[in-house]
């Protein structure tokens, strides 16, 4: 179980596909695909390299946003076009059998956020529909 709270809320927001483990290797850099009526649009992307983690010079920085270091990706990969919906995340929850830890960072209009122990994505301490981002 995935035990950083903050992980498992962004967790919604990527919920990208693994596009090398098709054997007909059918989808192509550029290509665009959802995989069931619930399922995300997703678009493929090339192999490539990008910067994570903030630098250290950032305003309103926090400790677990460093050190920043270069990530290399070797092989294509598919993300979703648009944010996840609550719904599209509640049908992850639910054919995956995944249980989310009750304890997200959410929007409370100090600093962005914090930890609170009893939200979840199912109430992130504001309204939501299930067309909204979860």
């Amino acid at each position: 179980m995935i035990k950083n709270p903050l992980f498992v809320c962004m967790l919604a927001l990527l919920y990208s596909g693994c596009v090398n483990s098709d054997p007909s290797e059918r989808y192509e850099i550029g290509s665009e695909f959802t995989d069931c009526a619930e399922c995300p649009e997703m678009v493929v992307l090339p192999p490539g390299e990008y910067l994570m983690g903030s630098p250290d010079t950032e305003a309103d920085r926090r400790e677990h946003e460093g050190p920043q270091r270069l990530i290399n990706l070797t092989d294509k990969f598919a993300v979703s076009r648009f944010e996840i919906t609550h719904r599209q995340f509640g049908a992850f929850v639910t054919d995956a059998s995944y249980m989310p830890a009750n304890n997200c960072m959410v929007w409370t209009g100090v600093r962005g956020g914090e930890q609170i122990p009893e939200k979840n994505w199912q109430d992130p301490n504001f309204e939501q529909s299930d067309d909204s981002p979860a």
